[in-house]
């Protein structure tokens, strides 16, 4: 290796031999190679970058490594759901781990994974109420809103306007301190 470069891991599940076509570095330096025709049939968000088919490689030509922000460990689950397989159990997943799965689906759109994260998000309510708050609210997802926002109700303000996102800190300010049942905040978030 020359000077300068840092190491790098790779994959064992989505290493060269799997046939990948594009290469993903994570923040952690794990190399990533992936199909492309499955990115662009299960994602919507991925960058995409110049790459040379890995069958293709050559002294002269080498693809283009597309750095991502996450970890390897997150993009390990997260590759899962792109391929046309049984996905990855969510059970049993720490907080931080699931948080940073979410936050990367919702990123990439990976729909799949978008879709199981949000039905397990409901399991970590108890325990993480204001960051899943949040979450839904930058993701607009209304039912986990309504789920969690009853549980934020008795918060001061400040502590809970740093997760508000813009559209709801004004129907949120204004709900304060109105019995839960004639809030309208919450009426027109549970639809009624």
């Amino acid at each position: 290796m020359q000077t300068g470069q840092q190491t790098r891991a790779v994959s064992d599940t989505f290493s060269l031999s799997k046939g990948g076509d594009v290469i993903f570095c994570s923040s952690d330096n794990v190399l990533f190679y992936i199909h492309k025709k499955n990115l662009e049939f299960s994602t919507g968000g991925f960058p995409m970058a110049d790459f040379t088919s890995s069958h293709s490689f050559s002294p002269k030509r080498t693809a283009e490594i597309v750095p991502l922000t996450e970890t390897g460990a997150i993009l390990e689950i997260l590759f899962q759901f792109v391929y046309p397989q049984r996905h990855p159990s969510l059970d049993d997943m720490n907080w931080v781990t699931f948080s940073g799965l979410a936050e990367a689906a919702e990123k990439y759109e990976v729909y799949n994974a978008m879709n199981v994260c949000q039905i397990r998000m409901r399991d970590y309510i108890p325990r993480h109420a204001a960051e899943i708050f949040g979450f839904a609210a930058k993701h607009d997802y209304p039912n986990i809103i309504a789920l969690v926002a009853p549980l934020l109700v008795g918060k001061p303000l400040d502590e809970v306007a740093e997760i508000l996102p813009y559209y709801i800190y004004v129907p949120w300010a204004n709900s304060i301190g109105q019995p839960l049942y004639y809030n309208k905040f919450f009426r027109r978030i549970l639809g009624e």
